[in-house]
């Protein structure tokens, strides 16, 4: 036999009635004498406290329904059947490929709690939040605060090279990227090599950068002009390379190099 559901004013009743022993508990732990509802100095007072435990009661009942319509088995995720043994293999992604998706998954940096290095080259600070790298001279760099407390500048393809493929066999070795791209800072892309071998590698990706020479060096307190000017004076005789040194506003070592010829010595006397 099917059972019968309530009506809802009788639910209505039960909730209240409910209420109403609930409020008739508290009066009894405060000391106040039983009464009813509408009893009492304060009837108003009354009916809405009784009010507002039915409507707490509901918001509560609320919830827990929701909670329980989450908890479902079709709510669960869905998982990837398995490979069928005919399926065939998909072929291995070329290494250094833009378009492969690589598997995210992140490890702790060595020396700096709290902060999370992963595998796509981006950096978890103790917030919760990804660090914002900053471009210095074509590579990226952090801020981060070391286990002593102190804030350093670090750059981003050593601190991933250190947390996935642990520390570097020497301090003289670098983390080089494997596609020669500076700001690909992914874990699978760098690696430890001596200087010798990270050049070697600049040279097949035709990355190489030469040195900056003459007045193309931003430190460069000299300029081509200014050097032949030197040489001249100076093998024309009568002034000494303290006075040069005062006149061009530079040392006299660097004097000395240039009249030598051990420095600037891309720049000919004859101007060529």
């Amino acid at each position: 036999m099917d059972q019968v559901q309530p009506r809802p004013a009788a639910v209505h009743d039960l909730r209240r009635a409910v209420a109403v022993q609930d409020l008739a508990r508290l009066d009894a732990k405060r000391g106040v004498p039983a009464r009813r509802s509408g009893d009492g100095p304060h009837p108003r007072r009354h009916r809405a406290v009784e009010a507002g435990a039915l409507r707490r009661r509901s918001q509560s009942e609320a919830r827990l329904s929701v909670r329980a319509e989450r908890a479902l088995p079709h709510r669960q995720p869905r998982l990837h059947p398995p490979r069928r043994p005919d399926q065939p293999v998909p072929p291995a992604p070329e290494k250094g490929s833009a378009v492969i998706r690589h598997r995210l998954y992140g490890k702790r940096i060595p020396g700096y709690p709290g902060y999370v290095a992963f595998s796509d080259g981006n950096v978890r600070g103790k917030s919760g939040r990804l660090l914002k790298p900053g471009p210095c001279r074509g590579y990226h760099f952090v801020n981060l605060v070391s286990a002593s407390g102190a804030h350093v500048n670090r750059r981003l393809n050593r601190l991933i090279c250190e947390a996935f493929h642990g520390a570097p066999p020497s301090p003289l070795h670098q983390a080089a990227h494997l596609n020669g791209v500076r700001t690909d800072n992914r874990a699978d892309n760098l690696a430890w090599k001596t200087q010798r071998e990270n050049e070697e590698d600049k040279d097949q990706h035709g990355t190489r950068q030469e040195p900056r020479r003459g007045e193309q060096n931003s430190r460069a307190k000299l300029t081509d002009a200014n050097v032949q000017e030197i040489r001249r004076r100076y093998a024309e005789g009568g002034v000494t390379q303290q006075a040069l040194s005062e006149l061009f506003g530079v040392s006299s070592s660097i004097i000395s190099g240039v009249i030598r010829g051990q420095r600037w010595t891309h720049v000919r006397d004859d101007g060529q």
